[in-house]
């Protein structure tokens, strides 16, 4: 945007300022690459500056109407007369002058030029003139009839008087949703979806109970924290602090995104628990990366099989 604004140009021209300064961005040196040049750095030789001309100048083209090929060094000039672009390669500058300077400024070029891009689809007509009123003013359809009326005959009068009309549209009639028997479904019933609730991971025991799928899993946790002697039973003491226990559910799926299994593991709520009263160390059975790196070494030396697995 420097660039345009400098030399006057509407931002019409902000594709070929970018790729000017792309251009010179990758041919500056920079602090990253220790004061060399990303052309430098991938050609493994400085670049020319010889060729480099002030962006937006005056310039004066040899009219060819094409090059001998696209590999060839060349300028883009642009003819501000029938705003045609040139590509030649030998053009000579006027580093001093810059063409657009003094025209229109770039917010109003750019609205002409968004203006005449879009064609006129449809012909100016002339407005219709508003058709003269067809309807009496309401003062004088309330005067009397007539002087010989009589007083019941004014009250028949004015209780059948007649109502102003209002003249009926000649063009097509609304329409509505109703009408054309399209109905906007409500809100409420978006998320009535119809899926297997078994799918769905439960918060809560209660919730889980109610699906065979969740029940089994959870005798499957419980038959296999009875097998491995996970808790042993104490009588109990008033002094005792008795965690809470919970059940967390979770679905496992293969890579492919299908169902595995249901699992369900019981946790017990150990944030109930206070430092230095019902526990005094702590452990997290978690490896360390010098382990890890310690065992592969030593597979890789003894020349010993690893396998990976979760437990």
């Amino acid at each position: 945007m420097v660039m345009l604004a400098q030399t006057f140009m509407s931002t019409s021209f902000w594709f070929d300022a970018c790729s000017t300064a792309t251009y010179l961005i990758n041919r500056l040196p920079t602090r990253v690459l220790f004061d060399t040049s990303p052309f430098e750095k991938l050609f493994q030789r400085k670049p020319n500056y010889e060729f480099l001309k002030v962006f937006g100048c005056r310039c004066f083209p040899w009219l060819t109407p094409y090059t001998q090929n696209k590999l060839q060094p060349k300028s883009k000039c642009l003819d501000m007369t029938t705003r045609r672009v040139y590509l030649s390669r030998y053009v000579l500058f006027d580093e001093d002058t810059f063409p657009f300077k003094g025209l229109t400024s770039p917010s109003d070029s750019v609205d002409e030029q968004g203006n005449n891009f879009f064609p006129h689809i449809l012909p100016n007509f002339p407005l219709p003139t508003t058709p003269p009123s067809m309807v009496e003013p309401v003062s004088q359809l309330n005067q009397p009839l007539g002087p010989s009326l009589s007083s019941n005959e004014q009250a028949l009068v004015t209780e059948h008087s007649v109502q102003p009309t209002v003249p009926s549209d000649t063009g097509h009639s609304m329409t509505t949703r109703s009408k054309l028997g399209v109905l906007k479904p409500k809100p409420k019933y978006a998320m009535h979806v119809a899926l297997d609730n078994s799918l769905v991971e439960p918060t809560c025991f209660s919730q889980a109970v109610k699906y065979q799928a969740w029940r089994e899993a959870m005798a499957q946790e419980f038959n296999a924290l009875q097998r491995n002697g996970t808790w042993s039973l104490v009588p109990y003491n008033s002094t005792m602090n008795v965690l809470p226990n919970k059940w967390v559910f979770k679905i496992k799926r293969h890579a492919d995104g299908t169902l595995e299994r249901h699992k369900a593991r019981l946790v017990a709520n150990g944030f109930h628990q206070k430092a230095g009263v019902d526990y005094t160390e702590t452990f997290s059975p978690v490896v360390k990366h010098s382990t890890i790196r310690l065992v592969l070494s030593l597979a890789v030396s003894k020349k010993w099989p690893v396998r990976q697995l979760d437990v």
